[in-house]
């Protein structure tokens, strides 16, 4: 998985799904229950296997949830953040930096 489709390589952390048979092209939507689940099973395998590049995937998906859908301010995690093609397509052309911040809608559910 890390080295697929759904694995956002710039930013860290992972897309819902695929929109491609061959997992090539991902829907541009991340969610924080996947990406917690996804860290998790990254963490278990790099214990028990001891894989460097497993640990880079579990730190970068790791970053990707604090940087992205934790708000410190207020402690509070988002549930996702919206699959903003135009943002992430720019990959391709450079225009995307790990530094940039992706699209967000200041929405708060509760607490």
């Amino acid at each position: 998985m890390g080295v697929g489709g759904i694995h956002d390589d710039i930013a860290g952390g992972f897309f819902r799904y695929s929109t491609r048979p061959d997992w090539s092209i991902p829907h541009y939507e991340k969610m924080l229950d996947l990406n917690a689940g996804i860290a998790r099973n990254y963490a278990s395998a790099a214990l028990v296997l001891g894989k460097d590049s497993y640990r880079k995937v579990l730190d970068g998906t790791i970053g990707y949830i604090m940087n992205n859908l934790y708000d410190r301010k207020t402690g509070v995690f988002y549930g996702s953040q919206d699959a903003d093609e135009g943002y992430y397509t720019r990959r391709c052309e450079g225009d995307r930096h790990p530094a940039s911040t992706p699209p967000s809608m200041p929405v708060r559910i509760a607490r």
